[in-house]
């Protein structure tokens, strides 16, 4: 399966099948985001499935993927130095007004979602990197 990355990009499913995909697309069993400094971030079915099985994150893969290839806040993690929190603020989600954090394992070339969930707030911890 053929797919072009960067804005504007389309994942071709099939023969003549394609989905506009503007920062993710789809290889194998894993879909791919890129964040905001154009590093691949891979995000097996297993993970994802793992993730929307909780009730409050069901509907949530596209607010996932927008965290991912869009966050307002990355952080690194206490516990884990290649460990990244990416955090997005959304409205009006099952659980309220809430922060939605993708965490982000880096090693060597490789980049992959651990997990996701809702928060009140961001960890208190070094800030990486801030949308202006």
């Amino acid at each position: 399966m053929g797919a072009k990355r960067g804005a504007g990009a389309f994942v071709e499913i099939g023969v003549n099948r394609q989905l506009p995909s503007s920062r993710w697309y789809i290889e194998g069993d894993m879909k791919l985001a890129t964040d905001y400094r154009g590093v691949s971030i891979r995000i097996t079915y297993e993970r994802l499935a793992h993730i929307i099985e909780h009730p409050e994150l069901s509907d949530m893969e596209p607010a996932i993927m927008e965290t991912l290839n869009n966050p307002e806040e990355v952080r690194r993690s206490q516990s884990d130095d290649k460990a990244f929190l990416y955090y997005r603020f959304l409205r009006a989600t099952p659980a309220g007004d809430k922060y939605l954090c993708a965490v982000v394992k880096e090693g060597g070339v490789d980049a992959f979602l651990l997990t996701a969930y809702l928060t009140d707030k961001i960890k208190k911890s070094e800030m990486v990197w801030k949308k202006k």
